[in-house]
């Protein structure tokens, strides 16, 4: 088990590309007076000198190159598969071929003559003295017959000659535990000894494979992580939304890979939807759009609210209004605003815990964040009004004043924006996010990626 220990690390570190330096690597130089001079070769080059006539010789350090035809090398090159395929040959022995045994049975009938030769003597029906040819009948005048296991059938007169065969429930038994038998055997010619090995061998090396390939996409993952965080930096300092949101994706893709969800990854995702919201706001109007959808009798038409909510829905929308709880849903939230299409009322509605969070936190101060339309209802009725759900995958606070700016915010035209900002910073700061990402409800209906 040591030397298949070793085999199985040593196909590691080829596998990792760090054979060179985790195993020794022997030399073995002819020195001029014939001698050998022998010892173990390091990562810079040395000069030993030869035991036998005091020369020094010259060392070449570790190969760290991929093996050639001409120079070996425990590094090993080409593609993942190929290396795979290169220690897989190595730890799997070369196939053994052996003298296959056959076995020959004789069958032999019931009295323990071999059929053949039992037969062989007989030529005609009527001189075996166990069955006569035209009844059936036995040497001692009784209508016999003989089964395979050597019992008697006897015959019945009041039939006709109609054989009956006794025990036969034991006569199938017996067969059935020679078919079980038959399957044992093969069974154990197929399942040996040195399959299972092989097997537990290619299983290891798979293994082996797999965590090799895994390893290597975590570390790609902390550096993309590390690299899109740089980059994020960069372009939200310079203002830059489309290399922005290009590093936010690669900094969110990363954090998924890694498995992270702590508070710096739902930032940067509540950064991401930001920038995805100033960059694809919505041309229609939401009032426009729910103004169109009134036939001229003046009562809303199911068919253009669906077409309303699809125009609606094509992009994101900024909102800046106070955010009012509902006893009923802990976690809806109802947005102050006062729209009014033809006399009936308008009331949009968010199921998102965070927003219900800002709600109670910020005390009742406007909330500046950008969502997109889930689904839009018609009026049901005389006394119904439209009722608008927003998407609680799409909603982010706004919490930079470059995203503000580009979505025509300024302190100019809103005053008080920075505090409310650095407000809304601080309430994403101080919040579980994970948590409350948790208790969001699995109702999304809509996804940005169609839409992108």
């Amino acid at each position: 088990m040591t030397e298949f220990t070793t085999k199985l690390r040593r196909a590691r570190a080829r596998l990792r590309g760090t054979a060179a330096t985790e195993f020794p690597v022997p030399y073995d130089v002819l020195c001029h007076c014939g001698a050998h001079v022998l010892g173990i070769r390091t990562s810079e080059p040395q000069q030993v000198v030869c035991q036998n006539c005091g020369s020094v010789r010259y060392i070449l350090p570790v190969n760290v190159y991929p093996t050639t035809l001409r120079v070996p090398s425990e590094v090993l090159g080409g593609s993942f598969r190929s290396r795979l395929l290169t220690v897989a040959r190595e730890l799997l022995p070369a196939g053994r071929t052996g003298s296959g045994r056959t076995e020959t049975t004789a069958e032999v009938q019931p009295n323990g003559r071999a059929a053949a030769r039992y037969s062989s003597r007989i030529t005609n029906p009527s001189d075996d003295p166990y069955v006569d040819g035209q009844t059936g009948a036995g040497a001692d005048g009784t209508d016999a017959a003989r089964t395979d296991d050597g019992r008697s059938i006897q015959a019945d007169d009041a039939s006709g000659g109609t054989m009956r065969a006794r025990d036969g429930a034991v006569a199938v038994s017996a067969k059935r535990r020679r078919s079980r038998g038959d399957l044992a055997r093969a069974i154990r010619r197929k399942v040996t000894p040195f399959r299972l090995l092989m097997l537990g061998a290619a299983l290891i090396l798979a293994m082996t494979g797999w965590w090799s390939w895994r390893q290597h996409q975590l570390d790609l993952a902390r550096r993309a992580w590390r690299e899109g965080r740089d980059r994020a930096d960069t372009a939200l300092n310079a203002g830059e939304l489309p290399e922005l949101e290009d590093a936010l994706q690669d900094l969110v893709n990363a954090g998924r890979a890694l498995g992270r969800q702590d508070a710096e990854f739902h930032l940067a995702d509540n950064l991401l939807q930001q920038t995805r919201a100033v960059r694809k706001l919505n041309s229609n109007d939401m009032w426009e759009q729910l103004e169109a959808a009134y036939g001229v009798d003046g009562s809303a038409d199911p068919g253009a609210a669906k077409l309303a909510e699809n125009a609606m829905g094509s992009g994101w929308y900024i909102f800046d209004c106070r955010l009012l709880t509902d006893a009923a849903d802990r976690d809806l939230v109802k947005l102050d605003l006062p729209l009014d299409v033809r006399g009936d009322s308008v009331q949009i509605l968010l199921a998102s815990p965070l927003m219900q969070q800002a709600a109670v936190t910020l005390g009742g101060a406007p909330v500046l964040f950008a969502a997109r339309v889930q689904t839009c209802e018609a009026p049901a009725g005389d006394d119904g009004g439209w009722t608008i759900h927003l998407d609680p995958g799409t909603c982010a606070l706004v919490t930079s004043d470059v995203h503000a700016a580009a979505a025509g915010l300024t302190a100019a035209v809103r005053p008080g924006l920075a505090a409310q900002l650095q407000l809304q910073q601080k309430f994403l700061d101080d919040s579980d996010l994970t948590r409350l990402k948790q208790e969001q409800p699995a109702r999304v209906a809509r996804s940005e990626t169609p839409h992108e």
